[in-house]
């Protein structure tokens, strides 16, 4: 059976070893989740997705590029495992600083060299209003895409940014535009640090129908979760 397994969700079965401190405070209580290692991974055949989400080490070093070769590394080992067929990888860097991937291309030529016809690696993008797709995002999206990787977005819903129905509607709307799947829209968690940004859950799921009420087609994609 293929798993998934995921230390930010423990619902799920994925293991991370990854965390993006370019996410902002509302994206997680930012606590330092303990992944597992390329070497364990290797060892449990019935992993078949790696969701990378861990940043101070590892995930920094991809967007960031403090340290580009231990990054491409880390891509390396977990390539070397067969039964590995997907890395995701989530950050908010396309959308805050954009020129990090436009400038720099170390990570244009690992996405070319690790993601693969069969097996991919995707960047889980986290656009979170319209504004964000400037044109360096678009551009840096489309230099990810012409890489190889395939760019899917997730978002919390967040009081005061994008708790509108048609702001929500028109991300959606954009993201397809230029080929970024919209694919979770997060209920956001009532953590220490994070109930000024919280929408109750009953209003987020209304925010949320709303918004995909007013789109049509390949916008509708993502799920509330």
């Amino acid at each position: 059976m293929n798993k998934t397994y995921d230390i930010q969700n423990p619902i799920n079965d994925t293991v991370s070893s990854i965390n993006d401190t370019a996410n902002p405070i509302y994206l997680s209580s930012l606590d330092t989740v303990p992944g597992i290692s390329a070497e364990e991974c290797a060892r449990l055949s019935e992993v078949t997705e790696i969701f990378a989400f861990r940043a101070n080490d590892y995930y920094l070093s991809l967007i960031d590029w403090n340290d580009p070769a231990e990054l491409v590394d880390i891509i390396r080992q977990l390539r070397e495992i067969d039964h590995v067929e997907i890395i995701r990888i989530g950050t908010k860097m396309p959308a805050y600083n954009p020129f990090r991937i436009i400038n720099d291309p170390a990570l244009l030529d690992m996405i070319r060299d690790y993601s693969l016809d069969e097996k991919r690696i995707y960047i889980m993008a986290q656009f979170t209003h319209p504004r964000e797709l400037t044109d360096a995002a678009c551009r840096a999206v489309a230099l990810l895409k012409d890489a190889g990787a395939v760019i899917m977005n997730q978002t919390p819903l967040i009081r005061g940014i994008n708790d509108d129905p048609e702001v929500l509607a028109g991300l959606f709307e954009k993201l397809s535009f230029i080929g970024v799947n919209p694919y979770y829209v997060f209920q956001c968690r009532p953590t220490i640090g994070n109930r000024t940004f919280a929408v109750p859950v009953e209003e987020s799921y209304r925010i949320f129908e709303q918004a995909r009420s007013r789109c049509s087609g390949l916008a509708k994609q993502a799920r509330f979760v």
